[in-house]
């Protein structure tokens, strides 16, 4: 039998990538590509708060394809993206004047996948199911090792 891959092509690689996915709408949304390939297997999946308040529930999931279409799940749609949104502060600017809102960090989340026990084709989009109330965005990441 012929082997397709060797392990030197067993590279752990950012496969996809949504920039600023608005955790406030239920649109769903496609993730960005980071390379030319036709299959992969994901190993792993992170987010990074980029922007907004932390003032309601945001619940949601990443499935293989749209939701809408029937796909399955990656990332469970009870996912709480509440964790990675972003806290502020309010300080008060240097004469004490005025009171400044200052994003103060930017939280990290590991989601966890699904069990997957096969190699995918198409593009991961998020589909939230509970929107939050305010504006929120995150980065988040697909990893993973190309197949084809």
């Amino acid at each position: 039998m012929e082997r397709l891959l060797s392990s030197s092509d067993m590279i752990l690689k950012n496969l996809f990538i949504l920039s600023d996915a608005n955790l406030a709408t239920l649109e769903e949304q496609p993730f960005i590509k980071q390379a030319e390939f036709n299959s992969f297997v994901i190993d792993s999946i992170f987010a990074i708060g980029s922007s907004g308040d932390a003032d309601s529930a945001c619940v949601g999931g990443i499935y293989n394809g749209y939701k809408s279409k029937g796909s399955s799940q990656l990332v469970s749609a009870l996912q709480n993206w509440d964790a990675l949104l972003t806290t502020n502060e309010e300080r008060r600017d240097i004469d004490d004047t005025e009171v400044v809102n200052v994003l103060t960090r930017r939280k990290f989340l590991k989601l966890q996948l699904e069990v997957i026990t096969e190699v995918l084709f198409t593009v991961p989009v998020l589909a939230l199911s509970v929107e939050s109330r305010s504006r929120a965005f995150a980065d988040v990441y697909i990893n993973g090792f190309i197949i084809s």
